[in-house]
């Protein structure tokens, strides 16, 4: 659902800002194949720099099992309130999920803080995002434009940096 989808050009600046200061770090961009008109924004970085999970797909169909064996090798996750962020946690990746339209109290990872995971969220809480005219999860808005890139990449560079 759009409304729980943080702006793919949000995560660009993010990955920008990542790689140009951790210039020995690798970024693996997990999407549906459905997604893959999304991810063209993310085109521009180095093909050594960057996996994307919809060209692994090319070659060989992923199965869960098979993105997971994936995930299970990262240092990090960020992303948004998903499966695969649920996955991550429960692989033991530190985890830091990005919260507009869904409770993250109820929806968010377990603990979300002293073992490594972070909710992020909007400054509005679910239920004064709920009761906004027009609130719906069957329209097309984008819900998530309140977490700015800087919010996110305090929370990044601090994992990151307690990680390496």
């Amino acid at each position: 659902w759009i409304g729980k989808q943080w702006p793919m050009a949000h995560f660009k600046e993010i990955i920008t800002q990542f790689l140009e200061t951790y210039k020995d770090a690798h970024v693996l961009v997990v999407a549906a194949p459905s997604e893959s008109a999304q991810l063209q924004i993310l085109r521009d970085f180095p093909a050594d720099r960057i996996t994307f999970s919809t060209d692994l797909a090319k070659q060989h169909t992923l199965s869960l099992i098979d993105m997971a064996a994936l995930m299970s090798h990262g240092l990090l996750f960020l992303g948004n309130d998903s499966g695969l962020m649920h996955m991550s946690y429960a692989l033991g990746v530190p985890v830091i999920g990005l919260y507009g339209p869904s409770r993250d109290a109820i929806y968010g990872p377990y603990p979300a803080s002293g073992a490594g995971h972070t909710v992020l969220r909007i400054p509005k809480s679910y239920d004064e995002l709920a009761h906004t005219p027009g609130f719906s999860h069957k329209n097309q808005v984008c819900y998530m434009d309140g977490l700015t890139i800087e919010m996110v990449w305090q929370v990044v560079s601090e994992k990151w940096n307690v990680r390496k």
